[in-house]
């Protein structure tokens, strides 16, 4: 709802006034049709845009050119979040969670974690490690079996 609405709805009720107030206003069903319609589009000073689809549920953010950078779809199941382009990078100064049923990876390039505390990988199931070029394993003591 614009600030302009709220603005020209302003009142101010006191006592035998409270009770004559009508409980539909002439303009009710302009403030739901502004609240509930379509979509809106703003366009930000380095020409980025993003979009509001309130009957779609959905609030998407696109570079100058037009291209989608990232979407935001609410679902019955939840929100759906989707980021493409650009570099994504994630800081916390206390920790960063993520429980779900099945994670994957995938680089085109190279893949580092960098610990300076423990790292521990736990499978309850068979767990495979290939690669096309030799496996250099490092440590004080390297126990198998």
């Amino acid at each position: 709802m614009s600030k302009q609405i709220l603005s020209s709805n302003r009142s101010s009720l006191s006592g035998d006034n409270l009770l004559k107030l009508d409980p539909t206003p002439e303009d009710a069903s302009l403030l739901e049709e502004n609240q509930i319609s379509g979509e809106e589009m703003h366009v930000f000073p380095t020409g980025h845009q993003i979009r509001i689809d309130l009957e779609g549920q959905s609030i998407e953010v696109s570079d100058i050119h037009g291209k989608l950078q990232a979407q935001i779809n609410i679902t019955a199941d939840g929100p759906q979040i989707s980021i493409n382009g650009g570099d994504l990078k994630l800081q916390s100064p206390e920790n960063i969670a993520m429980d779900c049923n099945s994670f994957r990876l995938h680089t085109e390039e190279d893949t580092e974690i960098i610990a300076k505390g423990h790292v521990m990988i736990d499978a309850r199931k068979e767990t495979r490690i290939s690669c096309d070029e030799d496996v250099y394993v490092r440590g004080q003591v390297i126990w198998l079996n």
